[in-house]
């Protein structure tokens, strides 16, 4: 066994047992992005442990995950905004996602509007303006829609 793959076997025990930031250490020794494909798949149990430990990256994960089905996740909703949910009181862009679903999924446009609006305003700098502007132009339309034909 390669140095690396030595290393990548104890930070995987490290993360089952519910060590926080091993999964992070998977990417960065990787080369990898946070995140990626092969350190969620591999330690997707892990990954909960973490969310459940504080780790708000894991909670963005687990969020993002249930509401796509990223990483062969079945979809599920509700588990995706328990998630976001908890991320989203330190991280603008769980508050934005947790927004899209509201608007996405749930159709409530009005705390759709207040959620992107607040990740607006913690600082969301990892999602282009001009996709801000598109998303909050349509959750307005949407909104405006729904008052005037009651739906």
């Amino acid at each position: 066994m390669d140095e690396i793959t030595s290393k990548i076997s104890e930070i995987i025990k490290r993360a089952n047992a519910g060590d926080t930031k091993a999964l992070l250490e998977i990417d960065e020794l990787t080369g990898a992005p946070a995140g990626t494909y092969a350190s969620i798949v591999e330690n997707f149990d892990a990954t909960k442990v973490a969310a459940q430990m504080g780790s708000v990256e894991c909670m963005e994960i687990l969020g993002q995950s249930y509401y796509t089905g990223l990483y062969g996740v079945d979809k599920d909703p509700q588990q995706a905004v328990f998630w976001l949910e908890k991320a989203s009181a330190s991280s603008a862009t769980a508050t934005w996602f947790l927004g899209q679903i509201q608007a996405n999924h749930f159709e409530d446009y009005a705390l759709a509007d207040k959620l992107m609006r607040r990740a607006i305003e913690m600082g969301l700098n990892n999602i282009p303006q001009e996709e801000i502007d598109i998303a909050l132009s349509i959750n307005s339309m949407l909104m405006k829609i729904k008052a005037q034909f009651d739906i």
